[in-house]
């Protein structure tokens, strides 16, 4: 039990270095390994991160009322 608290000391202590990493550099850690690789599109979801969570979050309640009224009109 006491490896698994370990590891999280350890991963909160290297998140913080790179948080610490971040502040100091105004930039994220690892943005010079997708800097080529990411589109117009993940730079705007990136960017809007909380807007996603929302509309992700709205699309499954919708789902899920959608699956629960034809359950309803089979059953």
């Amino acid at each position: 039990m006491s490896r698994g608290i370990d590891l999280d000391k350890w991963l909160d202590t290297i998140s913080g270095d790179i948080d610490k990493w971040e502040a100091k550099h105004g930039r994220t850690f690892m943005d010079d390994m997708w800097k080529n690789e990411r589109g117009a599109w993940e730079g705007w979801f990136d960017r809007h991160k909380r807007v996603m969570e929302f509309v992700r979050t709205l699309t499954s309640g919708l789902a899920a009322l959608a699956s629960t009224i034809v359950l309803w009109k089979v059953w």
